[in-house]
């Protein structure tokens, strides 16, 4: 019995030192915690000082590099216009060229130049060691529209002014749509516009041959070159009639005789209509 009774004691005393042991190596993770939940006022100051101390750093050094003499802007340089006049984009860019490249805010730049609706989208670069790139990517004519003036209509159907430098080439010419109405409702300019991505579509050297689309109660009609013949189209099926158009002028001598050619008519099905002065 007094074996057993000292046996039991052993083992409550080594449980009891085991126990002590493991409050012992809790303590030193229970002390760092403690010090990060309620920081002693030193430790506060510590930090706040060298807060300050990165804080002032951050802003001396970016001072520093906008004064710095190497970066100070020598060069705007422009890209991607082709219809606006370099001129007005620096002044629309409003660049001080006194200033270092790195106080230049490129966000409000690109905000400027954004302002001009002629503009669709801008990007603006710091080229170290004093170069600003500035890229423009403007409007592009889908379509040109005769009222009164002649104004430009984009893929998305912005309707702007004609600018000088903008070419007519193969782009066509809508007429009988009037650009009050269409700001009010731009259906029939969507459907125009779909009009003329299919002519691209089906053969796009007709529009060298085609003057002039006009629309009369929503329905188009071309004018052609080289005598002023009239294209009937109707509307609907304008795929297979265009098709029909572009063969004609391919495999038959209509196209040299358009001078002489009053009306062609493609609203009938298996037929073309060739009608002469």
């Amino acid at each position: 019995m007094a074996g057993a009774g000292s046996e039991t004691g052993g083992i409550l005393r080594s449980r009891t030192a085991a126990h002590r042991g493991s409050a012992c190596r809790g303590k030193p993770g229970r002390r760092i915690m403690k010090k990060l939940l309620y920081p002693t006022p030193r430790t506060v100051l510590t930090w706040g000082i060298l807060l300050l101390i990165g804080y002032g750093a951050f802003h001396l050094g970016k001072y520093l590099l906008a004064r710095a003499r190497m970066f100070q802007i020598r060069e705007v340089v422009i890209t991607g216009n082709r219809y606006l006049e370099e001129a007005e984009i620096r002044k629309l860019a409003a660049i001080n060229t006194e200033q270092g490249l790195f106080q230049v805010d490129v966000t409000e730049v690109t905000n400027r130049l954004l302002e001009n609706k002629y503009i669709r989208g801008a990007t603006v670069s710091r080229v170290p060691p004093s170069t600003i790139l500035i890229d423009i990517q403007e409007r592009t004519p889908l379509l040109y529209l005769i009222d009164g003036s002649i104004y430009m209509v984009d893929e998305n159907g912005i309707i702007l002014k004609k600018l000088p430098q903008m070419p007519m080439g193969k782009i066509p010419i809508i007429t009988g749509l009037h650009v009050a109405e269409l700001l009010q409702d731009r259906t029939p300019l969507f459907r125009a516009m779909n009009f003329v991505r299919k002519i691209r579509q089906v053969d796009g050297d007709l529009l060298t041959v085609v003057s002039e689309i006009h629309y009369d109660r929503g329905v188009p009609r071309l004018l052609l070159v080289r005598g002023g013949a009239q294209v009937e189209v109707g509307d609907r099926q304008h795929y297979q009639r265009l098709y029909l158009l572009s063969e004609l002028f391919k495999h038959s001598p209509v196209l040299m005789q358009l001078p002489s050619v009053r009306r062609i008519d493609l609203r009938f099905a298996h037929r073309i209509i060739v009608a002469k002065k």
